[in-house]
């Protein structure tokens, strides 16, 4: 199984994978240990705690890294992307932070080599973990997920500084709940979001603005829309642009947190490109959800609406 994205790492990272490293890496079984078994090793990540609200250990996740680009790599032609940089890892155990408020801690059991990229996707952008369904093998190749190939190369992306500072201030309140040593959350995911997920694609856990959220039940279906700053090839005039990016999007669950004021955390399950877009736009747009009837499972390609298009 390959495991790495060469795409990836050369043009977002300026890396070059050794084939007889990824080989290696490929070639080393999973342990069944809460511990790392060897040659594996346990690696500890911070996550704002809405990302990995319902992880627990045994989990299998891939990790999903949104790089932004440099001046360097601009000039070579890239951009920001997400990228599925990790498949099929295993969760160790997850803790509360306990020096920032509003953070948790994930062990995950990585190879070495492993080790190196997970650290320098941290440090280059920002990290997601996606949750496998119970016995999910699946390792398709995927491309890169950008917003010129989500705008249909209509629009070059500028992240928006508002997004900027809604990052920074977001998860600032102190969480005065008793975090149990199962998990994240103090509790295992409810039932019947259990036998939800069993049938359904990896799921990513994302915090939202309770109002959008109203009126959204576990088990619905629902459409997500990404605004972004961004400009025309060839023009200096920054506009807005809106895009229906995820269409037909089960909802697993959906629940208000005290650790986060004003603000939901949904567990939405997509297939494995949606999941690197959902990352991209949760990390760098201005997010909105479309509710849909129960029996409309219809989906088809929506053009992205800016203003000026209506002068």
């Amino acid at each position: 199984m390959k495991r790495f994205r060469d795409a990836f790492v050369v043009a977002a990272l300026g890396l070059a994978l050794q084939p007889a490293w990824a080989q290696q890496a490929a070639q080393m079984p999973r342990g069944l240990e809460k511990s790392p078994q060897a040659p594996y090793r346990g690696i500890s990540l911070t996550f704002d705690r809405d990302r990995v609200f319902y992880l627990s250990p045994d989990d299998r996740v891939d990790v999903i890294a949104v790089v932004e680009k440099t001046p360097e790599s601009a000039a070579a032609g890239n951009e920001d992307g997400a990228t599925t940089l990790l498949k099929h890892v295993r969760v160790l155990a997850v803790r509360p932070s306990e020096t920032s408020p509003g953070k948790s801690v994930v062990h995950l059991a990585v190879a070495p080599l492993e080790a190196q990229y997970l650290e320098v996707a941290a440090h280059q952008g920002s990290l997601w973990l996606s949750l496998r369904k119970k016995g999910d093998v699946e390792d398709h190749p995927l491309e890169m997920a950008t917003w010129r190939k989500a705008l249909k190369s209509e629009f070059h992306a500028l992240l928006s500084p508002r997004v900027r500072q809604r990052q920074e201030e977001e998860i600032a309140a102190p969480c005065n709940r008793v975090i149990a040593e199962g998990g994240s959350a103090g509790a295992s995911i409810l039932a019947d979001v259990e036998s939800r997920m069993r049938e359904s694609y990896p799921a990513l856990s994302v915090s939202i603005a309770s109002d959008k959220v109203l009126f959204v039940q576990p088990g619905d279906r629902i459409d997500v829309l990404a605004t972004i700053d961004a400009r025309r090839p060839k023009s200096s005039k920054t506009i807005g642009v809106t895009q229906t990016l995820l269409q037909n999007i089960l909802v697993l669950d959906n629940r208000k947190l005290e650790f986060l004021p004003g603000r939901n955390i949904l567990l939405i399950a997509m297939n494995y490109d949606e999941v690197q877009y959902a990352a991209l736009a949760w990390d760098t747009a201005e997010i909105q959800i479309l509710s849909r009837d129960k029996a409309d499972r219809d989906t088809y390609p929506i053009q992205p609406a800016t203003l000026d298009k209506l002068q």
